[in-house]
């Protein structure tokens, strides 16, 4: 596989668990890559484990996770003033 396609292949992958409403609750990253975990909508113990390898992933992953972060303090913020 091309690494063009390698890289499509990592970012539709990490859509895919995004769409399905999946959150992700842990990110570890060394030489070879980042170990992405991903909790399903209904909290339960089934962790989904992706390896990222690509650099463009990787970087479009902390994209993701920025946006996560702020979604979150918006709703929690939300909640507050409730």
């Amino acid at each position: 596989m091309s690494f063009f396609h390698e890289v499509l292949e990592e970012k539709r992958q990490i859509d895919h668990y995004l769409a399905d409403k999946y959150r992700i609750t842990g990110v570890q990253e060394d030489l070879s890559g980042m170990l992405l975990e991903l909790m399903p909508p209904d909290e339960s113990d089934n962790l989904i484990k992706l390896q990222i390898l690509t650099a463009e992933a990787r970087t479009y992953l902390s994209n993701l996770l920025i946006k996560q972060f702020q979604r979150d303090r918006v709703e929690k913020s939300n909640q507050d003033e409730v």
